[in-house]
């Protein structure tokens, strides 16, 4: 008789339908807490949650880093006078590309040492 007794408290005779949340799949629940369909179903979405925690972690340190490293660098162009076609495009917000170009249809003064190209700062913010 104590085994029939405990039999009845311990199971419950009410079946919940819900919505898994990783597969979307409807599915009847054990308990009122049950969340996914399967253990694979758990697992999965378990490992996507990380994933994407990872991911975001990882975004956050690498803006951060570039807007840094952008700051120092703008302050840096900032303060030379001559800038080549990288740091130019930088400072001006555009592709090397593009400076190139600019160069060639001679709308953007240069100096030349051998195989080195030069722009003035001042004729960049000249130009703009």
């Amino acid at each position: 008789m104590t085994g029939e007794k405990n039999d009845i408290f311990m199971t419950s005779h009410l079946s919940y339908f819900k919505y898994c949340e990783y597969c979307s799949e409807y599915f009847e629940a054990k308990t009122l807490y049950t969340r996914y369909c399967s253990h694979s179903c758990n697992r999965k979405h378990y490992k996507k949650l990380v994933r994407e925690k990872k991911v975001e972690a990882f975004k956050n340190t690498v803006s951060k880093k570039e807007k840094d490293e952008g700051n120092l660098q703008m302050v840096e162009l900032q303060n030379k006078v001559y800038l080549n076609i990288s740091e130019a495009a930088l400072f001006i917000g555009v592709s090397k590309r593009t400076i190139e170009r600019l160069i060639a249809r001679l709308k953007l003064p240069v100096s030349r040492f051998n195989r080195r190209v030069l722009i003035k700062r001042i004729d960049l913010e000249n130009y703009m």
